[in-house]
């Protein structure tokens, strides 16, 4: 049986957890033996990612609910959120075809609203994943100096293929949809290899 006590230390939390030895007691009194880790919770901190696209109503959206389900399925504590660089679509609801689409898949889209990226976001975010280059050069012709390094290409952690952008499937058919899922969920699957390295 395990216990977990928060105990303070020169002003420092600590997260002391005791694990009783499975290999049973030890010692004259039969004292049973606990292993005792430290952690200094002041150093854990939760990743935050924002998913970018244009409108927010196709590919953003589709990165957000694919990243939802399986960071959550990997045992990742991560905050997911998704932005347009044009507030055009802002209010809305994720497009009814990249919605139908990702539901098959077994995807959640309830929750999402279609809003612009703030300057805020900059600060906010650890990573601000683009879908596309034009996506990229907006967001880093707004994005403070100090924060550049934090914008990056979805794409960018796909293994095994050679494309660097999510296409914009919008003016397309519903294959098109199909293809930006095959795309996020490799992304995301290399981003989830990532964040368990730390190498995000």
């Amino acid at each position: 049986m395990a216990s977990a006590h928060l105990s303070i230390f020169r002003g420092v939390f600590f997260i002391c957890i005791c694990i009783l030895d499975a290999r049973g007691t030890s010692g004259l009194h039969g004292r049973r033996r606990y292993a005792v880790r430290w952690i200094n919770v002041m150093n854990i901190k939760k990743v935050k990612i924002l998913f970018v696209c244009m409108g927010n109503i196709c590919r953003s959206p589709t990165a957000a609910a694919v990243a939802l389900k399986r960071i959550k399925n990997a045992g990742l504590e991560v905050d997911i959120d998704s932005a347009g660089t044009i507030a055009y679509h802002a209010g809305e609801g994720p497009d009814l075809r990249a919605k139908e689409a990702g539901q098959r898949r077994g995807y959640d889209f309830s929750q999402m609203i279609a809003r612009q990226v703030i300057s805020e976001d900059f600060v906010r975010f650890d990573l601000l994943l683009a879908m596309d280059k034009r996506n990229y050069g907006d967001l880093m012709s707004r994005c403070p100096e100090r924060h550049k390094h934090k914008v990056k290409l979805l794409m960018d952690y796909a293994q095994q293929t050679q494309l660097s952008e999510v296409p914009d499937p919008y003016y397309g058919g519903e294959q098109g949809f199909e293809d930006v899922l095959d795309l996020v969920e490799a992304a995301v699957d290399g981003l989830i290899a990532a964040l368990k390295t730390k190498s995000v």
